[in-house]
């Protein structure tokens, strides 16, 4: 079960990245 816990944390920290980036680019 940690394995999961740790796919779901990285999928929130790279959708998180995402974010900011498209954000960032859009502001660029």
């Amino acid at each position: 079960m940690a394995i999961l816990k740790t796919l779901l944390l990285v999928a929130q920290i790279l959708s998180a990245l995402g974010v900011i980036g498209l954000v960032l680019l859009q502001h660029g």
